[in-house]
């Protein structure tokens, strides 16, 4: 058994122990790729370890869906608390910091969240201060935004660690049968099989946690007003029949949107889905209700969200 087969054994080894980390493991496939060598493997773990720079495209268990919430302050004491944010009041540039977040730090840095053992069932992310002033006075009259941020689910940061996990451990399998298969021409391995794996493994559908992300092209195509169609294509989706009554009546007590904004009590209701989706108490998936659901709506009452 070659040095590298021996390496490959202890990262498989690393991956069901409970003790190693997936720092550790990133290590050990950090010198196995500069043995071998495989520049993709480099790349991959030094983003990781060190952080994703601005440049450089996310893999998707890195895009985390979640509920922008913000305090208000109002004349004479007044204020409300924790309310949801629709990410349509934000300019289309900023939109993301309604409804998603891009983590690009270390996986370090996402693994103390996921193995805190004091760990909340969400984790914020506070909204910058120039971009509070620029929407402070679009969500309620007579309040004013004073603190936001986007609540993100805990239990996403766990699955975007063992993602991490599960796409080394398969890899590690794979590249073993590619060296134990090579000849003495490529002892460490054919170099495009390799290549091979590493992409199939670690970009491939691995752990993949963004299924939200293709669900958007499957969502139905509803006329304007079409209440019959927007009511069938929520339970197709799932929504429990009694939400979709609580939405039915807010898009009754709304009325047309004024200004191509959503309603008081639409946006209300999307914000206690939202809220369900986030604390994993909701039949709908995150994803779902986070990308189909603001489509839908927008088609229903021909706005952009």
């Amino acid at each position: 058994m070659n040095e590298n087969v021996k390496l490959l054994r202890q990262i498989q080894d690393g991956c069901v122990s409970t003790g190693t980390s997936v720092s550790e493991l990133l290590r050990r496939c950090q010198i196995l790729a500069a043995r071998v060598p495989l520049p993709e493997l480099a790349d991959w773990v030094r983003f990781e370890l060190n952080g994703y720079p601005l440049e450089a495209q996310l893999p998707d268990y890195r895009i985390i869906h979640g509920t922008a919430r913000g305090h208000f302050l109002g004349a004479f004491g007044s204020g409300l608390r924790n309310a949801v944010l629709p990410a349509s009041v934000l300019p289309k540039e900023y939109r993301d910091w309604g409804r998603t977040a891009r983590m690009r730090q270390t996986i370090g840095t996402m693994e103390q969240v996921a193995n805190n053992p004091k760990k909340s069932a969400t984790v914020s992310c506070p909204w910058p201060g120039d971009l509070i002033v620029q929407v402070q006075d679009k969500y309620f009259e007579g309040m004013a935004l004073h603190q936001a941020w986007l609540e993100l689910p805990t239990a996403a940061f766990i699955e975007a660690v063992e993602s991490v996990r599960n796409r080394i451990q398969s890899f590690a399998l794979e590249a073993e049968k590619v060296m134990n298969s090579s000849d003495e021409h490529e002892p460490l391995g054919n170099p495009r099989e390799l290549s091979n794996v590493f992409h199939t493994h670690i970009y491939g559908t691995v752990g993949n946690l963004a299924q939200g992300n293709t669900t958007v092209s499957q969502v139905a195509t509803i006329a304007v007003n079409d209440l019959a169609g927007l009511v069938a294509e929520l339970r197709r989706i799932g929504v429990p029949s009694d939400d979709i009554q609580q939405l039915e009546v807010a898009i009754q007590e709304d009325g047309p949107p004024k200004d191509k904004k959503l309603g008081a009590k639409v946006t209300a209701w999307i914000g206690g889905v939202l809220s369900k989706a986030v604390a994993g108490t909701w039949n709908v998936a995150l994803s779902t209700a986070t990308t189909v659901l603001p489509r839908l709506l927008e088609q229903y009452y021909n706005i952009p969200l």
